[in-house]
Formats: structure tokens, C-alpha cells, sequence
């Protein structure tokens, strides 16, 4: 009886013959209505320029609402998606694109005595401008450049709405401060006394001269030292400008158009406090008070 020889060819050869070819279809396998597939569409098909301008610069969470916003179908959380990043799963997208860094430990500075005119402690604001009833109240601060550089930011941020009013100022002397709150009155005339009813900033330099903006009838009143979280609005909203202005930069290398681009960012932006709202719309919708 003839025995049949059975004869095994080796699959796994690399010879243009008997590789095997795996039919594995990415595609098919992750569900067309998943939620990153969908997120990374949305983010994937938005027009490169205006992503780069200005999303970027959203945080995830905001980012993941605008996204909703916009009739995307993303169901997944907030912690979802830092895990999703964490994870690496977006391609152009990871912890070191983060807006916010882990802080590092800083030297607190000894603060410069300065002699004040005018203004009041904090601890005399009535209770309608502490638990934001109505708009008008400000707090008020300044953002510096980097060594080599006099230029900085005047800024205003109404208490109640969270909008924001940048001013470029020439130096950090209280007396461009109060020229540019005459600036400001300039501006809107009649509306200004009713716009602006109070203001509270830190004990610094640059607003020793409560008194000179008293006399536009404003209320002035003085935080206490160390205690940035009595102006906490106007602390994040500092933080909002730091992503296009890093600290080091010269901000007189900024035009007055580019910073009018930066507050129009910010009083556009979307904030969960207000449901997702922006600062524009809500003081609008609030103004009619005025």
C-alpha cells in the first residue's frame, strides 16, 4: 500500500508567498457614533485657522461643551476625556498641550508700602456689591511684561457678568491707571457713572491714588494684603489672558488690536458658571438694569 506523504507549508514565511494577511478593518470594529470617533471628527474637520486661533486655547471641558454645542453626540464626562488624553488616544492631543502646568512653589515678595489716597477697606463693601446682585462693581489689577519692559495691562472685571475690559497702559504708575479709567469715561460718556459704581483692587503702587478716581464717582475699596481670593474673578480671568500673553513676554510688543482680539476672546468664552453662557451674553441680558 503506498503511504501519502502530507506536506505543511510554513505560513509564516516572509516571502511574498505564504504571508498571512490579517483581515482586520479598524473601521468596522470602533462603532461609528463613539463618542472619541465622534470628537475627533468634530475636531478633525474644523477649519485649521480658526482652531489654531482660538480653540486651542479652550480647555477640555470647554472644548468638550462647544463641541455639544455644536450638535455632536459626545456622551462622555469630563473624566473621561483628561483619561482619554492621558491615555493618548486623541493624535494631536496630550498633557503637554494643557493650558495649565503643575504651579511650582514661589517666593512671596515682600510687598511695597505705598502712601494711598482715598479708598476704603473691603470690609465696608455692602453686602449688594459682595454677593454680586447687580452689575457696575469691578475688581481691578494689573498684568506686567517681562524684565526690560515698563508696558502692561490695565484690567477690569465686572463682578456679577465676569466681563472683562483690557486697557494697554505705558507703565505701572497709578497715574496711567487713573488716565485710563478717564479714557474709559471718555468713551461712554453719560453711560459711565452707571457702568462703573465701584472698584476693588489689591494694595498695590500702581493704585495708590484711590482719591483721583473717587472724584469720577467711583466707590474705591482696597483688598486685604495677601488675600488675591478677595479679587478671585479678576485672578481667573488674569489667567485667561496668560494664555496668549505668557509671563516673560513683552506686552509692549502687543498692538491695541491684537488686545481687543484677547478681551473679545474672553467676554466670548463659554463658562460653566453661567450654564455655558459667555460674559457677553449674560451681562446683556442684564444690562437693561443698569
Amino acid at each position: 500500500m503506498q503511504k501519502t506523504k502530507l506536506t505543511h507549508k510554513n505560513y509564516t514565511l516572509n516571502d511574498g508567498i505564504y504571508q498571512l494577511k490579517l483581515p482586520l478593518n479598524i473601521e468596522t470594529i470602533i462603532p461609528e457614533n463613539d463618542s472619541v470617533r465622534l470628537l475627533s471628527q468634530f475636531v478633525e474637520g474644523m477649519d485649521l485657522t480658526d482652531l489654531y486661533s482660538t480653540y486651542e486655547r479652550m480647555s477640555p471641558y470647554a472644548a468638550l461643551e462647544f463641541a455639544k454645542s455644536n450638535a455632536v453626540r459626545v456622551n462622555i464626562c469630563l473624566r473621561t476625556l483628561y483619561n482619554y488624553i492621558n491615555g493618548n488616544l486623541f493624535l494631536s492631543l496630550s498633557r503637554s498641550n494643557l493650558i495649565y502646568k503643575k504651579k511650582e512653589k514661589t517666593v512671596r515678595k515682600k510687598e511695597k508700602r505705598s502712601l494711598k489716597r482715598g479708598g476704603e477697606s473691603i470690609e465696608k463693601r455692602s453686602d449688594e456689591i459682595n454677593s454680586r446682585l447687580t452689575l457696575g462693581h469691578y475688581e481691578m489689577d494689573t498684568v506686567v511684561s517681562g524684565k526690560g519692559s515698563k508696558a502692561c495691562l490695565l484690567v477690569l472685571t465686572e463682578r456679577l457678568s465676569r466681563k472683562e475690559i483690557i486697557v494697554k497702559i505705558k507703565d505701572k504708575s497709578s497715574a496711567s491707571v487713573v488716565e485710563a479709567l478717564e479714557g474709559l469715561r471718555r468713551i461712554h460718556r453719560g453711560k459711565f457713572s452707571k457702568m462703573f459704581k465701584s472698584i476693588t483692587s489689591d494694595n498695590g503702587t500702581e493704585f495708590s491714588d484711590a482719591k483721583a478716581i473717587e472724584e469720577m464717582g467711583i466707590k474705591y475699596f482696597y483688598a486685604h494684603s495677601y488675600c488675591s481670593y478677595e479679587c478671585g474673578s479678576n485672578e481667573n480671568n488674569n489667567r485667561l489672558i496668560r494664555r496668549f500673553i505668557a509671563k516673560g513676554m513683552d506686552i509692549g510688543s502687543f498692538s491695541k488690536k491684537r488686545i481687543k482680539e484677547i478681551e473679545k476672546f474672553m467676554n466670548n468664552y463659554p463658562r460653566k458658571i453661567f450654564g455655558w453662557l459667555s460674559s457677553n451674553a449674560v451681562y446683556k441680558s442684564l444690562e437693561k438694569n443698569l
